[in-house]
C-alpha cells in the first residue's frame, strides 16, 4: 500500500469520527444546558429581589413607615 492511500483513509476515518460525535451527542447534554440556563435566570431573579428588599428596608429606615401602611 502507498503512504498516500493510508493517509487518505486515515483522514476519512478522522472526519467520520468528528461528524459522528456531533450527531451522537448525549441527550443529557441538552438537558444540562437547559437546567444551567434556568438556574442562571433564577439566580438573577433572586439577586434582583434581594436588592429590592434591601432598598425597601433602607427607605424604611430613612423615611419611616408610609402613612398608608399600618
Amino acid at each position: 500500500m502507498h503512504t498516500a492511500t493510508l493517509q487518505g483513509w486515515r483522514q476519512e476515518f478522522v472526519d467520520a469520527l468528528r461528524q459522528g460525535s456531533k450527531r451522537h451527542r448525549d441527550p443529557r447534554d441538552k438537558r444540562i444546558k437547559e437546567l444551567e440556563r434556568e438556574l442562571a435566570r433564577k439566580e438573577k431573579a433572586l439577586a434582583e429581589t434581594a436588592a429590592l428588599l434591601t432598598l425597601k428596608k433602607k427607605a424604611h429606615l430613612i423615611w419611616g413607615d408610609p402613612e398608608g401602611e399600618r
